[in-house]
């Protein structure tokens, strides 16, 4: 399983392999990149490790729990409503 998780992720040379075939201006947005994005999220989805990653992400204890509420919170507050 973990080689298969490594082929399935793209390295930084690959990534920036990419970024330098993408259109020098691409207007508002970078057209290339959130098409790279969508495609990599895909896979990722479609890997089946979406649960075992949330998992891995889970609060460890009270006080990373606590961490994080903070963090999203503060995130939120600078939030545009």
């Amino acid at each position: 399983m973990k080689q298969q998780q490594q082929h399935d992720r793209v390295t930084p040379q690959q990534e920036q392999k990419g970024v330098a075939n993408d259109p020098p201006l691409q207007g508002e947005g970078n057209y290339t990149a959130a098409r790279r994005h969508r495609k990599s999220a895909e896979q990722f989805v479609d890997s089946g490790r979406v649960e075992q990653a949330a998992h891995e992400a889970a609060p460890k204890d009270s006080a990373e729990q606590r961490d994080m509420h903070q963090a999203e919170q503060a995130g939120r507050a600078r939030a545009r409503r």
